[in-house]
């Protein structure tokens, strides 16, 4: 039911897909200590009472992508 809530109370505003290239200019232009791999940032629009809910459903998405087919051979 976490996917049914994502709609009702979740927007995603941006979605960046950063290479390893893209991350180490991050860390340089603003003193960051990332790890320097291809990572995937999602910005929801969300306040107060469902960051904490936004938050979950990131941990679900992520579960979900490694427990699937979609990260084999990565």
């Amino acid at each position: 039911m976490l996917y049914g809530l994502s709609i009702l109370y979740h927007q995603v505003s941006r979605v960046e897909l950063l290479d390893e290239v893209q991350v180490r200019a991050v860390n340089i232009a603003n003193e960051n200590n990332l790890t320097e791999l291809p990572t995937l940032i999602f910005e929801f629009i969300c306040t107060g009472k469902y960051v904490f809910s936004c938050h979950l459903l990131l941990v679900y998405v992520y579960s979900w992508i490694k427990s699937s087919t979609l990260m084999e051979g990565i």
